[in-house]
C-alpha cells in the first residue's frame, strides 16, 4: 500500500465525500491508527481554489485542538496530491447513529448537544464558522464522545472567501434562511444548523423536508417549525424551546452565540437554573457609611445602559436631525418626544441615544418608566439606570438630586421613556435641571408635561407616499418597515411592481404608524396583500361608524388591533389576553404556567408581531398599547380574578420558596431570579393586600422583606409593608395579630431613620408580652438604628448588642453576621476600633460560612473605617479588602 510522507500507510478506505476520499492508515513510527483524506485529483483539476480551502482546513484544525474537534496530525503535498493526516475516530457518524435508531433518547441527545455546542464554541471563538453542520460531520468515538469534522468549507469572519458572493454553502437541509439567500453567513448560521440537529436527534426527523431542492428551500424560508412537544413528548420544555429560538428564520431573532446555547443546554441537563441577565452591584454591598457611585467596571466603561435593538433602525433621519438639532441647543434642556401611541417613540429616542454615546461624559443612560405604577418610583428607576447607590438614611429624591448636582456628574443625557402616566412626577425633571445646569433630559409621552422648560417635538407617522412608480415607493420608510416586517414572517419577501399600490393602500390607512404597519405586515405569509389592505380597511369602516370621538390616527391603529385580534387562533387569544397581567416582561416557563399556552402558541403570537422576546434573555414582553387592549379584552371574558389569582400565587411562592436562598448558600442567583420579576412580585403583593389574603401576606413577608434590605430598597419595602400594616390593622380593643406585629416592625426598619420611637417601643412590649423572640430581636435591632440616626450612639450600641445576643440565642446565622457587622461599624464610628476590627473580622466570617455573600463584602468595606488601626497593629490584609 502507498505510504505517504515516508511515514503513513494506507491500509483500507473508510469513505468518499463530495470533494476527498478517507483511508484508514497507520502511522508508522508510532504504530496508531489514522485517517488519510486525499483531495480528489479530478476536482483539483477543474477547481483549483479547492486546494487552498483543503490547506485552511488542515490549518484550522491545528488552531482549533479541541476535545471534540477532530485533531490534525499532518499535512503533506507530494506528487501533485494533497492529504490531511487526522486522528482515527472508529464510532461512526451521528449520521450513521440516526440511521440506525431513529430518535435518540433526551438524555443521550443533550449530552452529545452539549460536547457539539463546546467545540463550536470554540471554533466561534476563534471567529470560525463551520458552514457545513450536520451529522456526518459529526463523529464519533469508541465511547460515543463526538468529534466535530470536516471544517472544508468554514470560513474565518473578516477574512477573505473563497466562495462566491451570493452562493448557497453547506449541505441542503441545515442551511439556515440567510444561507438559502445567498448573504453573508456568522456564527448564527451554525446556530441554526444545530437547531436543524437538536431537531433531528430528539424527532428522528428534519424539520424542513422535501423531494425536491425548491421544496426544501421553501419550506427553510417559509414553513413553520414542526411541533416538536408531540414529536417528542419526553423532551423538556425547556429543551424544545431552545430549539426553537436556534431556529428563528429571522437571526436577528435567534439566540446570538453558541456560549449560551451551550450554557442553557447545559442548565437543561443539570436542572439549574440559568443566569443570562447580569445584573449591577448590589446597594447592601458596600456599607452605607462609605456611600458613592459604585457600579460595574464593565458598565462603568460604557458609559451607557442602551440596549441593543433587534432590527434595524429605518428611516426618520429627517426626524434625527431635528431631534439633534434641539437637544444640542444649549438653551434647550428639555425635549419631550409627543405622540400617540405606536409612532415609535421610544425607538427613535433610543436611536438618537445611542448616537450620542461618547458626546456626553458622564454618559448616556435610558430610564424605562412604562412599567412603574407610582409617582415615587421615578427616583428609583433613574437612580438604577445611572447605577447611584442610594443610602437607606436619608430621602431618594434629596440624594439623587445632590449626587446630580456634583458637577463633575452633570455632562449627562437622560432619556425617560413613558411618561405619559407619571405627570405628577414631572416636577421632579424641573429640580433635576434647576441643581443639574449642563444635564440634558429627553422624554417621550403621549402628552405634553406642560412644564416651562419643555421643548414639545412633535412626532408624526412616517412617510407616507403619494403617487408614485413602484421604484420609487421603496425609497419611503414607510414601504421599507413594511418590508423590513413582511420578511420578518416570509424571509426572502419581495414587492413586484404590481404589489406596490396595494402596500401603499395599507401603510396610508394606518396614517404611517410605525405599529400599524408592522402588525399589517405581520400576516404577510397567511393573507394576501390585497386580503391584508382589506381587512385595515374593514376594520377602519367598523370603527369610523361606532368610534367617531376617537382621533383619525387612534382609530386606524385600533383596526389593526381589531384585525389581528380576529385572525388569532382561540387559543392565541387567550394567551395574549393572560399576559397582558405581567409587569416588565416574562420568563417563558412562568409565561406557560400562568397562561396554559403551548410553546407553539407563543410562537405564533411572536411571528404576529403581537409579542416580542428578547433572543438572548428569552423574556417575552408586550407593546404597552397592546397590552393594554389585551387587558380589555381579559376584562371583558370575566378572567381577571382567576388569572391575578394564579400569579399572585405564583410570584409570592417564588419569594417564599427563595427566602432560604436570600439568606445564605444562592444568595446571588435568587437576588438575579427576584430582581427580574419584581414588578410582577409588586403586583402579585398588591392583589394579595387587595383581596386580604393573609396566608399569602405571610408566606411572602421575609422574601419580599430580605430582598428589598439587601438590595436597599427600603422605599419599597416602605410602601408595601405600610399597604399590609393599614389593611390588616387590628380593630379598636382587638389586640394585633401575629402577622400585623411582623409587617409592622419591618415597617419600622424600612422607614429609619424616620420611625416612630412610640410605636417602636409598642412593639417591643407586644412582641415581649407574646414571647415572640424573634420578633424583639427585630424590635432592638431597629431601635438601635432610630437612635443611630439621631446620632445618639450612647443608646444605639446597647441595644445593638442586646439584639446581637438575641439572634445569637436564636442560632440565626444570617441575623446574626448582620447585627455583629451593624454593631462593629459603629463602635468603629465612636473610635473603639480593636472591639470594631474584632467584630467586624468575626462578622465577615460567618457570613462567609453561611453564604451571606453580600454581607461579607459590607463587613469587608466597613472595616475600612479601621484602617489606621489594622495598620498599626499588622492585620492589614489588602488581599481581602481587593
Amino acid at each position: 500500500m502507498d505510504v505517504i510522507g515516508n511515514r503513513w500507510q494506507i491500509t483500507g478506505t473508510i469513505g468518499e465525500g463530495g470533494m476527498g476520499d478517507v483511508y484508514r492508515g497507520e502511522d508508522l513510527e508510532t504504530g496508531e491508527t489514522v485517517a488519510i483524506k486525499l483531495l480528489k485529483p479530478d476536482i483539483v483539476e477543474t477547481s483549483p481554489t479547492l486546494v487552498e480551502r483543503f490547506r485552511r482546513e488542515s490549518e484550522l484544525l491545528r488552531q482549533l485542538d479541541h476535545p471534540n474537534i477532530v485533531g490534525v496530525i499532518g499535512a503533506v503535498e507530494e506528487n501533485d496530491l494533497y492529504y490531511m493526516i487526522m486522528e482515527y475516530v472508529p464510532g461512526g457518524s451521528l449520521r450513521d447513529l440516526l440511521r440506525a435508531e431513529g430518535a435518540l433518547p433526551v438524555g443521550h441527545t443533550m449530552e452529545i448537544a452539549l460536547d457539539v455546542a463546546d467545540a463550536l464554541t470554540r471554533a466561534h471563538r476563534l471567529n470560525i464558522v463551520h458552514r457545513d453542520l450536520k451529522p456526518g460531520n459529526v463523529l464519533l468515538a469508541e465511547d460515543g464522545t463526538p468529534r466535530l469534522s470536516d471544517f472544508g468549507i468554514a470560513r474565518v469572519t473578516n477574512a477573505s472567501t473563497i466562495t462566491q458572493t451570493g452562493a448557497m454553502v453547506g449541505t441542503l437541509a441545515y442551511l439556515s434562511p440567510e444561507a438559502c439567500n445567498g448573504e453573508q453567513l456568522d456564527a448564527r448560521s451554525d446556530i441554526w444548523a444545530f437547531g436543524v440537529m437538536l431537531f433531528e436527534m430528539l424527532a428522528g426527523r428534519r424539520p424542513f423536508e422535501g423531494e425536491q431542492v425548491a421544496a426544501i428551500v421553501t419550506a427553510i424560508l417559509v414553513d413553520d417549525v414542526p411541533d416538536l412537544e408531540a414529536l417528542c413528548p419526553d423532551a423538556p420544555v425547556g429543551l424544545v424551546d431552545l430549539v426553537y429560538r436556534m431556529l428563528e428564520k429571522d437571526r436577528d431573532q435567534r439566540l446570538p452565540s453558541m456560549r449560551q446555547v451551550g450554557a442553557e443546554l447545559e442548565a437543561i441537563l443539570h436542572g439549574t437554573k440559568l443566569l443570562v441577565t447580569p445584573r449591577t452591584p448590589s446597594p447592601s454591598e458596600v456599607s452605607f457609611a462609605l456611600q458613592q457611585r459604585t457600579v460595574d467596571p464593565v458598565r462603568l466603561s460604557m458609559k451607557h445602559d442602551l440596549f441593543s435593538q433587534l432590527t434595524p433602525f429605518i428611516g426618520r433621519e429627517l426626524d434625527l436631525a431635528r431631534l439633534d438639532h434641539l437637544v444640542s441647543d444649549p438653551n434647550t434642556r428639555l425635549v419631550t418626544i409627543a405622540a400617540p401611541g405606536g409612532m415609535g417613540k421610544t425607538r427613535l429616542a433610543i436611536e438618537y441615544a445611542t448616537r450620542q454615546v461618547g458626546q456626553f461624559p458622564n454618559g448616556v443612560y435610558y430610564v424605562p418608566l412604562a412599567g412603574l405604577t407610582r409617582v415615587e418610583d421615578i427616583v428609583t428607576a433613574i437612580g438604577d439606570s445611572i447605577y447611584l447607590l442610594f443610602s437607606p438614611m436619608g430621602d431618594r429624591q434629596s440624594q439623587l438630586l445632590v449626587f446630580l448636582s456634583n458637577p463633575d456628574e452633570q455632562q449627562m443625557l437622560l432619556v425617560l421613556d413613558n411618561f405619559e402616566h407619571l405627570l405628577d412626577g414631572a416636577d421632579l425633571l424641573s429640580d433635576i435641571l434647576r441643581v443639574a445646569p449642563n444635564i440634558k433630559l429627553l422624554t417621550t409621552s403621549r402628552v405634553h408635561l406642560n412644564l416651562s422648560d419643555e421643548v414639545v417635538f412633535p412626532l408624526d407617522g412616517m412617510d407616507v407616499p403619494g403617487d408614485v412608480e413602484p421604484q420609487d415607493a421603496l425609497g419611503f420608510s414607510s414601504v421599507q418597515l413594511f418590508l423590513q416586517g413582511a420578511r420578518r414572517s416570509q424571509p426572502g419577501f419581495e414587492l413586484s411592481d404590481a404589489d406596490v399600490p396595494t402596500v401603499l393602500r395599507i401603510v396610508r390607512a394606518v396614517h404611517g404608524n410605525p405599529l400599524g404597519i408592522v402588525l399589517a405586515a405581520a400576516w404577510v405569509g397567511m393573507l394576501s396583500l390585497d386580503e391584508i389592505a382589506n381587512e385595515v380597511e374593514l376594520s377602519l369602516d367598523f370603527l369610523q361608524t361606532d368610534a367617531r370621538d376617537i382621533p383619525e390616527r387612534q382609530r386606524s391603529l385600533r383596526s389593526v388591533f381589531e384585525s389581528s385580534w380576529n385572525m388569532l387562533t382561540d387559543p392565541e387569544r387567550d394567551a395574549f389576553m393572560k399576559l397582558s397581567i405581567f409587569r416588565g416582561g416574562v420568563k417563558r416557563a412562568i409565561a406557560q404556567y400562568i397562561t396554559g399556552a403551548s410553546l407553539l402558541t407563543l410562537a405564533g403570537l411572536v411571528k404576529k408581531s403581537l409579542l416580542r422576546r428578547n433572543p438572548e434573555t428569552g423574556r417575552y414582553d408586550v407593546h404597552e398599547l397592546l397590552r393594554q387592549y389585551a387587558a380589555d379584552e381579559l376584562e371583558q371574558t370575566g378572567q381577571v380574578s382567576t388569572t391575578r389569582d394564579i400569579h399572585c400565587h405564583y410570584f409570592i411562592s417564588l419569594m417564599a420558596r427563595r427566602t432560604g436562598d436570600l439568606r445564605g448558600q444562592g444568595q446571588v442567583e435568587a437576588l438575579r431570579e427576584i430582581d427580574a420579576d419584581f414588578e410582577n412580585v409588586r403586583a402579585a403583593w398588591g392583589w394579595a393586600i387587595q383581596h386580604k389574603n393573609a396566608g399569602m401576606i405571610a408566606a411572602g413577608l421575609e422574601g419580599v422583606f430580605l430582598y428589598c434590605f439587601l438590595v436597599s430598597e427600603f422605599d419599597d419595602a416602605g410602601e408595601m409593608l405600610r399597604e399590609v400594616k393599614t389593611q390588616f390593622a387590628p380593630r379598636p380593643g382587638e389586640d394585633p395579630s401575629a402577622l400585623w406585629r411582623q409587617v409592622a416592625i419591618r415597617f419600622e426598619l424600612a422607614m429609619t431613620p424616620h420611625a416612630d420611637i412610640t410605636r417602636l417601643n409598642n412593639l417591643l412590649d407586644l412582641a415581649h408580652t407574646a414571647g415572640d423572640a424573634v420578633e424583639e430581636a427585630f424590635c432592638l435591632w431597629t431601635l438601635g438604628y432610630y437612635y443611630v440616626g439621631r446620632h445618639d450612639f450612647e443608646r444605639a450600641l446597647p441595644l445593638f448588642e442586646q439584639s446581637l445576643a438575641q439572634w445569637q440565642a436564636l442560632g440565626d446565622r444570617f441575623y446574626t453576621g448582620r447585627a455583629m457587622s451593624d454593631l462593629g461599624l459603629f463602635l468603629g464610628v465612636v473610635g473603639q476600633h480593636e472591639q470594631s476590627a474584632y467584630l467586624l473580622v468575626q462578622s465577615r466570617e460567618l457570613q462567609l460560612q453561611s453564604g451571606d455573600d453580600i454581607g461579607a463584602a459590607q463587613s469587608t468595606v466597613r472595616n475600612l473605617i479601621n484602617l489606621d488601626y489594622l495598620i498599626a497593629h499588622g492585620l492589614f490584609n489588602p488581599e481581602v479588602f481587593q
